[in-house]
């Protein structure tokens, strides 16, 4: 009688999880398919009307170029869907999938790029084709729809539905999620550091520090998923020196992972800094905090394209808030995540890539979703940001610069 019991309870926990899953699935690919025809529509209109876009644009951004209507319809529609999505970075990313690293005697030195993203993106050539440039899009894509499904479920467990799909809403209306359907490793590294904060949810630390592994060998912030998993493995521990155990090494993975690739940098040019060196060419550096303000608000005053620089400056105003409520509101390592992910890009001299950057801490958008509970508030900020992102696409696909 008890085994039938426990057989039906089984059953019936089971069918609820497949409901659970059926449910998370369908609310996110309903978003991310609206997500993806929404850009590329725009993208397609952005392209057509491109010499009339270019007046305008150049406002905005010295860069850019006119697309000609007259290259032919298979032409125009491999633009529209591939061509491009594959702008700026995305260019150093392939010739590094195709060609391994440069370093030495270049303008611009690819080994400031970390690995992951262009290794899978060369993995993935034989189901493209051989093209790169979709190899590199299919990872893009695949990596940030799993990215959202993860935090959906992180977010229904830890808060609620409501909160969890506002988050996702209010990430996919951002105007630099743009990058998440282009030729670049942010969808990748928000995958990770999602996975990452998941497993530490769960207090599964081996999981979470291999997240981290892979988040350093696609980006240089990810070496900070071993403080965060440090600090969460002891809270969960209740601080006491005595209940740690052989888990705990896994705050050992992220490290490890950048030591790795220094260590190909030393046996392939000669030193392990190279990525480090390599950045004075891409005239970025560390730099004190108050630096990139004063920067941006130099450039508000005396460049041309000061839209661009005012939206630059609002997303640092912005972000400064949402990390400060993300320390006070949220659970501890959803805060140290914020806090850990936006102090790289706020002490860079770098400012143009401050709104990309930010995309890493993702549990700003959490904040945002948790204050925009009025359906006005909700509305307009939706409204304004998807109105954002419609212009950011529109100046990215004809290759301009947007962050």
């Amino acid at each position: 009688m008890n085994r039938q019991i426990i057989t039906t309870t089984t059953g019936r926990l089971r069918q609820a999880d497949r409901q659970d899953f059926a449910r998370l699935l369908g609310r996110v690919s309903a978003l991310f398919v609206a997500w993806r025809i929404g850009l590329w529509l725009i993208g397609a209109l952005g392209a057509w009307y491109s010499r009339a876009v270019h007046p305008y644009a150049k406002l905005l951004s010295p860069d850019g170029y006119i697309i000609e209507r007259e290259q032919g319809v298979k032409e125009f529609v491999w633009r529209i869907f591939a061509a491009n999505w594959i702008q700026w970075d995305s260019h150093h990313y392939q010739d590094i999938a195709l060609n391994g690293y440069r370093f030495y005697n270049q303008r611009w030195p690819t080994i400031t790029f970390f690995p992951l993203y262009p290794l899978l993106a060369r993995l993935f050539l034989p189901l493209a084709g051989r093209r790169i440039e979709i190899a590199a899009l299919l990872v893009s894509h695949l990596a940030f729809f799993a990215a959202l499904l993860l935090l959906y479920d992180l977010l229904a467990r830890d808060f609620d539905h409501v909160v969890a799909y506002r988050t996702l809403v209010f990430l996919l209306v951002f105007p630099t999620s743009v990058f998440f359907g282009a030729g670049y490793s942010e969808a990748l590294a928000l995958l990770l550091v999602i996975g990452a904060v998941w497993a530490m949810r769960r207090q599964r630390w081996w999981l979470a520090g291999a997240a981290g592994f892979l988040l350093t060998l696609t980006r240089l912030p990810g070496v900070f998923v071993a403080l965060i998993l440090a600090v969460t493995y002891l809270q969960h521990h209740q601080w006491r020196a005595a209940a740690i155990r052989s888990d705990f090494l896994a705050v050992l993975l992220p490290p490890l992972a950048l030591a790795i690739f220094m260590f190909f940098q030393w046996c392939r040019f000669d030193t392990p800094f190279a990525f480090l060196i390599a950045q004075r060419q891409w005239d970025n550096s560390l730099s004190p905090p108050w630096v990139m303000p004063s920067r941006l608000l130099e450039a508000l005053r005396t460049w041309p394209e000061w839209p661009i620089t005012a939206f630059e400056l609002t997303v640092w105003i912005s972000f400064i808030g949402l990390t400060l409520l993300a320390l006070l509101r949220l659970p501890l390592p959803y805060g140290l995540t914020t806090l850990l992910f936006v102090l790289p890009p706020y002490l860079s001299s770098w400012y143009r890539s401050l709104p990309r950057h930010v995309l890493l801490a993702f549990p700003a958008f959490v904040v945002m979703a948790i204050l925009a509970e009025q359906p006005w508030i909700r509305r307009l900020l939706i409204g304004t940001l998807a109105i954002l992102l419609a212009i950011a696409t529109v100046l990215f696909v004809n290759g301009y610069w947007v962050a």
